[in-house]
């Protein structure tokens, strides 16, 4: 598709999936880890990880997945809860984040 195509998009403030039951009321958020080398085995023992420290914390926070970039060496991580409850399980599974970002979701069922 070259730029210009399709029709016009319209401006809008980002707004949560207001069909997704509990939409307004969670909070997403991805951690954004940088890893040179980055293979999928590695994305799975992250997230295991992950799995690991959630079962152990009992946090409230979810893992709802992860995503591989590999040709940009990134992998992303994302979670259902809030900002500081998710920075403390991404630190203490060890996931090696640059940053957490807070994100709306949209069109999803």
């Amino acid at each position: 598709m070259s730029i210009g195509s399709g029709p016009p998009l319209r401006r809008a403030v980002p707004q949560a999936d207001e069909a997704a039951p509990g939409a307004r009321e969670s909070c997403w958020q991805i951690a954004e880890c940088m890893l040179p080398g980055v293979n999928p085995a590695l994305a799975e023992e992250l997230g295991q990880q992950v799995r690991t420290e959630l079962a152990r914390s009992r946090s409230p926070v979810s893992f709802i997945g992860s995503l591989l970039m590999p040709e940009d060496e990134v992998l992303l991580f994302l979670f259902a809860g809030q900002f500081a409850e998710v920075r403390m399980v991404s630190e203490r599974a060890g996931l090696p984040f640059e940053r957490i970002l807070g994100c709306l979701r949209f069109g999803w069922t």
